[in-house]
């Protein structure tokens, strides 16, 4: 007859088994984990809240059209002819 194993052993076991699978689990994860990307400095410089008066006036001196200038675009779409489809008894009603 097979003994049965007392409970206190097999909650040790499992808890063993999770311990070991816990803890190898987070060595693979520390291992296999991804470094974030380096952001260049340039990037990562806190912006200055001043407004570039110089930018600004070249934008408002560049060509302004008005849409009024602008011609209408008309796009005509031709159908073709229809295909005269050969029938039975070869005359078409």
């Amino acid at each position: 007859m097979k003994t049965k194993l007392p409970s206190l052993v097999t909650i040790l076991i499992l808890t063993a088994i999770t311990a070991v699978m816990w803890v190898s689990l987070g060595v693979y994860h520390s291992i296999t984990i991804v470094q974030p990307a380096s952001v260049p400095e340039e990037v990562s410089r806190d912006l200055t809240p001043t407004l570039d008066k110089a930018t600004i006036e070249k934008i408002k001196a560049k060509i302004f059209i008005n849409p009024a200038d602008i011609p209408s675009t008309i796009i005509t779409v031709s159908t073709p002819p229809p295909i005269a489809t050969p029938i039975e008894g070869g005359i078409a009603p």
